[in-house]
């Protein structure tokens, strides 16, 4: 095992949903989304205040061809969408150790509402009215993030046997799942292949099914439900897409929002849709919305 590793974190000044996609390809490594720490950052492009949030990056190499790679990537990106798009960025070096057997030492059991996830090497797992088998992986959702909780919390008294519910950004299918061992009629999607292969993981392992998993984004139309847990700035952009795919009476449950974009993000979605109920926990908002 390398001696070291680095630890370099992105904070994208604009589009970082095209930053999440650059990163995965260019690294081919895991990629975590979070908060900006408190730390002294470099910037390059766009003078404009520090982000609060993006991306951390785990890797054995250093750093610099990837930090010249995003200058280029930037550059690019200014030109198409005419204005500077840039980033800040931190980079550290840290001493390497068994981060696989470190991460499940960090990994518990949790309760969400009326769904338990366990991890598979949990030795005295939760129990729950309908139990989740899930492992951390480099697809988002295992419970663990305020998002993904406040949904599971949100299903919890929700009625779906039957329904046709559409899951956007499916990551590793948590969301999806737990509507599917609810009753409902599952379609997932991701732009990220291997969200795709921790899907079919998860559904298989679980026991569950859906009906249709794609990789792509909203597509079809007359679903009753639809969740979208991803970043603010991508809920907005896809307003046109739920709006189609949605009916009279369609329930949707937006995620991943920060508090301070929420009000940009209702604004956008009340122009066909009614807020039902506004969660928070900590900084993370959840808002459920219907057209009836």
């Amino acid at each position: 095992m390398q001696e070291v590793y680095f630890k370099t974190i992105i904070l994208p000044t604009d589009h970082p949903d095209l930053f999440s996609a650059f990163l995965l390809d260019f690294t081919q490594e895991a990629i975590e989304e979070s908060v900006a720490p408190n730390l002294p950052y470099e910037c390059f492009g766009a003078n404009v205040p520090l982000p609060k949030e993006g991306f951390i990056v785990y890797s054995q190499h250093d750093p610099k061809p990837l930090l010249e790679a995003l200058q280029s990537f930037c550059a690019d990106l200014s030109k198409r969408m005419g204005k500077a798009v840039g980033f800040y960025h931190h980079s550290a070096q840290h001493e390497n150790k068994d981060w696989i057997e470190a991460y499940k030492a960090g990994v518990s059991p949790i309760v969400c509402g009326d769904f338990a996830i366990n991890p598979s090497w949990a030795k005295e797992p939760l129990n729950a009215p309908i139990c989740l088998s899930l492992d951390p992986s480099l697809a988002f959702g295992t419970g663990h993030h305020e998002s993904t909780r406040l949904l599971l919390q949100a299903f919890s008294s929700l009625e779906v046997s039957g329904k046709i519910a559409l899951d956007v950004g499916c990551g590793s299918g948590i969301l999806g799942l737990a509507l599917a061992k609810k009753g409902a009629r599952v379609h997932l999607c991701d732009i990220d292949p291997l969200a795709l292969e921790e899907t079919e993981k998860n559904f298989s392992k679980n026991n569950a099914t859906y009906e249709k998993l794609w990789l792509g984004s909203v597509a079809g139309e007359g679903y009753d439900l639809i969740v979208v847990n991803i970043v603010a700035s991508v809920i907005i952009g896809l307003y046109p897409e739920v709006s189609k795919a949605s009916h009279a009476h369609t329930e949707i449950f937006l995620s991943g929002i920060l508090d301070e974009h929420a009000e940009r993000v209702l604004k956008m979605y009340s122009k066909a849709f009614s807020l039902k109920k506004r969660t928070q926990e900590n900084e993370w908002v959840c808002l459920h919305l219907s057209k009836s």
